[in-house]
């Protein structure tokens, strides 16, 4: 149950307001745990949103961290996202899906 109901509609002015902002601190946040968190509350507006689903699973892999090396990016899981994303998933997506990739 989402605790914010207009969370729950695309074109309500808390929606839009939210999604962009979450968005654009990619362009900021740099360090692992900060965008480790900010992965996972796309994946609970995911939750609330279910349309953002493909785009969440995207965003995780292009961010992906290694499980073996501390503070190292997964760079096989990361290339595998942009390939995917490059070859298969540029043409599907919404416009408001590119402002996080962006």
């Amino acid at each position: 149950m989402c605790l914010i109901p207009d969370l729950q509609d695309r074109k309500t002015s808390t929606y839009q307001k939210t999604y962009t902002l979450l968005s654009q601190l990619f362009q900021s946040l740099r360090s692992r745990p900060t965008r480790l968190s900010l992965i996972s509350t796309f994946h609970r507006f995911a939750a609330i949103d279910l349309g953002l689903q493909e785009l969440v699973q995207l965003l995780e892999g292009m961010n992906a961290c290694s499980t073996k090396r501390i503070d190292e990016p997964d760079f096989d899981r990361r290339l595998s996202a942009f390939s995917d994303f490059n070859e298969n998933l540029y043409w599907t997506i919404s416009c408001s899906d590119w402002l996080p990739i962006l």
